[in-house]
């Protein structure tokens, strides 16, 4: 099987979509269904609209024979991150739920957070984090690595010296992944109705 691992382009877009909801926190018994808290769309919009919209240059993609099976979206600024997360992608999100474009069960959740906005834009202690996906049956093979090592050369590269990401403490498979590969758990926070474990590398 040879996977390619690319840069994004923006024809990649709908079918990252579908592989984020597809691999999201569903993946383990032990964490909420995201089907049962919240509507994709919100899910979508929160964790991937900055990635897409503002830093496309730093996502990476795993494709076979065409097929998006993975990919890796990253922020080499994190205040750059915050600041477009409060002042554009957060208000954004407030007007969607003002007109209804999310469904009751999603409302909830998105007022919930309103009433702590910054938790909502806050991404890391670290000037740079990523957020990894890859497919259910393209697991194991060394992908994730190989996305996570490209990403981390892109990022020393950029003069960065440090890198996080953030797991859901029930995601098991991540936390012995991430482990495995020199990320060191650094703290936990919750947000809403999840524990976060924040794991980080060093670039130097």
């Amino acid at each position: 099987m040879a996977v390619e691992i690319r840069t994004y382009v923006r024809e990649d877009r709908r079918a990252l979509e579908e592989l984020a909801i597809e691999t999201s926190c569903t993946n383990d018994s032990k964490v909420k269904r995201l089907e049962d808290i919240m509507h994709p769309e919100f899910y979508f919009d929160i964790e991937y609209a900055y990635h897409l919209d503002y830093e496309p240059e730093s996502i990476l993609i795993a494709e076979d024979n065409g097929q998006l099976v993975g990919y890796l979206t990253g922020c080499v600024d994190v205040r750059r991150y915050e600041r477009t997360m409060a002042y554009k992608i957060v208000p954004e999100i407030a007007f969607k739920l003002f007109i209804g474009e999310y469904d009751m069960k999603t409302a909830k959740i998105v007022g919930k957070a309103l009433k702590h906005p910054i938790q909502l834009c806050r991404a890391g202690p670290t000037a740079s984090f990523f957020h990894i996906n890859i497919a259910g049956g393209y697991r194991g093979q060394g992908i994730g690595k190989e996305l996570v090592e490209r990403y981390l050369e892109y990022l020393k590269k950029s003069g960065q010296d440090k890198c996080s990401v953030g797991i859901f403490s029930g995601n098991e498979r991540a936390l012995r992944f991430f482990s495995k590969n020199s990320f060191v758990e650094t703290r936990r926070n919750r947000f809403l109705d999840w524990e976060i474990v924040n794991l980080e590398r060093s670039l130097r």
